[in-house]
């Protein structure tokens, strides 16, 4: 049977508004992707009296398009888009706050249908509409999300970015050959009426080419125009010419994928060949592979013991979709893979050596270079945190340095994401703690991860490459109640190592403080306090030289010790 095949035209104008305010996304990917992932179509109208709804729209619909192919093939559907859609809320309305101290500043429309396999997905929130023509029939799906306050006015009730959770509407329908799907904002619609809209479906059922749907869109928005249109006009316009083959009964995430089996050196598993085990532990392996193209990479698979285990498999599938958000030059990249039932995932190869090896080698490193290697590690965690995701596992043998000096972030097996936790249902995959010798202690007793709890990792790290040692002692990691550690004291840096300034020792100290509530809000402030002394936290009180400068009193010791030698020498010659 023939594959899904569409054809569809877009158009979003300004109109008599100063600027566009309006977002539009219309994606018709290659075969093999269409049978994964589907076509998908997006509109988004920015709130005006939002202050960055136009951004809000644009980021929305550029994101989700994003967001969406990257997920895992095996989830449904509607599984994708309750992720990605949650993910996009909980960012918009982050923003706002962060940027600019109110909930409501980046806030847009939001509607979107996915074509795939003989069926019509619509997902809608806001009062942007889709409908369906068929057979000579226009049809509505979706409902505005809005009060009507008086005669010509109205407020919306839902919409992207307004509140910290969201409900989003979602229909599933089936798709036949010659429907007609529309996307419109209300700069469109509350100025056509039904039977233009009709008349111009009945004529785009006849379509042959995207540049004829393109002409009808452009027609539309031209009535609207003429009939006084005040506002941002787009619509996108979609032909059903083969509605592809109707997907099969769903089946669980076990029996859609296949575990590989263990592997060795010169094993085969879709054409990567494996040169070395790089890790192996009772949940995963980790192996070095060649491509078919020649390429090194590393390839994860799960662990057998897991094959029954379906909370594991969508815990192994949320890896290798985080990775893929997450992207920077300080974080691995996740790379493509070829389309199988095996269940694994490829990151890019580094040479290099990680931070637990490079501090082996590096005792008492200088400040700055802790500094340095400290500030890309946090660009690194930021991309994380942008994303409403957290690492949840920081520490020396999860940061690659490569050949060139450069950071870069990797295993995403503890990572926490927002949008999968406010989707998760009551028995969902539980998420492996980070190593306890890095991990806050409030995240070691079950509160989810923060920025606090990552600084206080990152605060650890830092500790230990200036001092090699835990900044609370060796009993750290066996104190196994809050009331344990909370009695455990700060050991000063400079105690192990005199060259660590007092001011660095401040700003560690406040890093790595037991209640959250006293570390830094933010990861920037802590690297500023790193890099130049905070008088709030080093007292302007004398205090000795070495704890001040250490490196000064060193200098001077050594120029006394040098005077008291060559004041000897001359004795002796002169003697």
């Amino acid at each position: 049977m023939p594959d899904l095949s569409v054809l569809a035209g877009q158009r979003s104008l300004a109109g008599r508004k100063p600027q566009n305010d309006d977002s539009v996304a219309l994606v018709i990917p290659d075969v093999g992707v269409i049978r994964r992932k589907g076509v998908v179509a997006v509109i988004a109208d920015g709130v005006s009296a939002s202050e960055r709804g136009g951004e809000a729209a644009e980021v929305a619909v550029r994101t989700f398009v994003q967001d969406y192919y990257s997920t895992p093939d095996t989830w449904r559907v509607q599984k994708s888009l309750a992720r990605v859609v949650a993910a996009l809320n909980r960012w918009l309305y982050g923003q706002s706050l962060r940027t600019l101290g109110e909930a409501r500043g980046y806030v847009c429309t939001f509607s979107g249908v996915i074509l795939r396999q003989a069926r019509l997905h619509v997902f809608h929130v806001g009062d942007s509409r889709v409908w369906r023509w068929r057979d000579g029939v226009l049809q509505r799906l979706t409902e505005d999300h809005e009060l009507a306050v008086g005669k010509d006015k109205a407020y919306l009730t839902r919409a992207l970015g307004l509140e910290a959770s969201l409900e989003v509407d979602y229909r599933r329908h089936t798709l036949r050959a010659g429907d007609v799907i529309l996307l419109a904002t209300d700069g469109l619609y509350r100025f056509v009426g039904t039977g233009m809209l009709e008349d111009v479906l009945a004529q785009a059922a006849g379509a042959e080419s995207p540049e004829q749907l393109e002409a009808l869109c452009q027609f539309l928005i031209q009535r609207a125009l003429e009939a006084g249109s005040d506002d941002n006009i787009s619509l996108q316009i979609l032909r059903v010419v083969h509605p592809g083959e109707a997907a099969p009964p769903e089946r669980s995430e076990v029996n859609r994928v296949r575990f590989p089996p263990l592997l060795k050196a010169g094993d085969r598993l879709d054409g990567f060949e494996v040169e070395t085990e790089i890790y192996a532990s009772e949940r995963c392996q980790v192996y070095r592979v060649r491509g078919p193209d020649g390429r090194r990479c590393v390839m994860k698979t799960p662990s057998p013991n897991y094959v029954d285990d379906a909370a594991y498999i969508e815990r192994f599938l949320l890896e290798s979709w985080a990775g893929r958000r997450a992207q920077s030059p300080h974080v691995v990249r996740v790379l493509s893979r070829p389309d199988s039932p095996w269940l694994y995932y490829l990151t890019e190869w580094v040479e290099g050596v990680t931070l637990e090896q490079w501090m082996l080698h590096h005792h008492h490193p200088d400040v700055k270079q802790v500094v340095n290697l400290m500030r890309q590690l946090v660009q690194a965690v930021r991309v994380f945190h942008r994303r409403d995701m957290y690492h949840g596992d920081l520490k020396p043998a999860n940061v690659l340095i490569d050949m060139d000096g450069q950071v870069r972030l990797l295993d995403f097996g503890s990572v926490w994401v927002g949008a999968v936790r406010d989707c998760e249902t009551e028995g969902g995959a539980e998420i492996p703690l980070g190593t306890t010798r890095y991990s806050a202690p409030e995240y070691q007793q079950g509160e989810p991860p923060s920025l606090q709890s990552e600084l206080f990792s990152l605060g650890v790290m830092a500790y230990e490459m200036l001092t090699g040692e835990h900044p609370y002692g060796k009993g750290w990691e066996d104190a196994g109640s809050p009331s344990a550690r909370a009695r455990m004291r700060y050991v000063p840096a400079w105690q192990h190592n005199p060259l660590v300034p007092a001011w660095v020792d401040a700003a560690l100290a406040r890093a790595v403080a037991p209640d959250k509530r006293t570390r830094y809000a933010s990861l920037s402030e802590w690297l500023r306090d790193m890099q130049t002394p905070n008088r709030k936290l080093v007292p302007d009180a004398p205090q000795p030289l070495m704890t001040r400068d250490p490196v000064r009193g060193w200098q001077l010791i050594s120029a006394g010790l040098m005077l008291a030698w060559l004041v000897t020498l001359w004795a002796w010659l002169a003697h």
